[in-house]
């Protein structure tokens, strides 16, 4: 706390976000409510792991994505479940547990190959396609950015994997 006080814009700009997030308005600063982000996902990833479990091995098929079966949410709940928010159970939902398991290894390995062999390299085009990844494979834990439809950073992260995966290639047979 000493540290804002000594950044006059940090400290405005909290005392700021103090004052409206207790205003009771429904805005987008409420959404950052610790508490309530926390309880909202711990819900959503429970019936999640549910409808995971009532289709475990063949999954809901593509046209549900990050989907959640409303007969095992009760009546009060419906409203507010809507999706998994979680890419990795968004696709365990989607293809069941064995198919999503097995594209979710090979994404993840493929990734974590990439991330060790271009992490030493000192060219930044490199750095900003990794950081990406990097970003992609935390945030999937909370948003569904790995499978997300029409979003711009599920086309970033496509894009980058495809485009660390030609380049170590090329450096590869480059080499030979």
């Amino acid at each position: 706390f000493v540290w804002c006080l000594l950044q006059p814009q940090l400290f405005v700009a909290l005392f700021l976000y103090l004052i409206v997030v207790n205003l009771q308005y429904e805005t987008s600063l409420n959404r950052f409510d610790i508490s309530d982000l926390l309880n909202d996902r711990i819900i959503q990833y429970k019936y999640a792991l549910a409808s995971i479990n009532n289709e475990f091995f063949y999954g809901y098929g593509l046209d549900k994505y990050s989907y959640i079966d409303k007969s095992l949410v009760p009546l009060n709940l419906q409203s507010e479940i809507i999706g998994a928010h979680n890419g990795y159970l968004a696709i365990l939902t989607q293809y069941g547990v064995l198919l999503g398991g097995i594209i979710l290894f090979l994404i993840l390995r493929q990734c974590f190959n990439l991330i060790s062999y271009f992490y030493s390299k000192d060219n930044d085009i490199y750095k900003r396609y990794l950081f990406i990844l990097i970003y992609t494979l935390i945030a999937s834990f909370y948003e569904s950015l790995i499978v997300g439809i029409n979003e711009f950073h599920t086309i970033l992260f496509w894009f980058s994997l495809a485009i660390l995966s030609y380049s170590r290639k090329y450096y590869e047979n480059k080499s030979y």
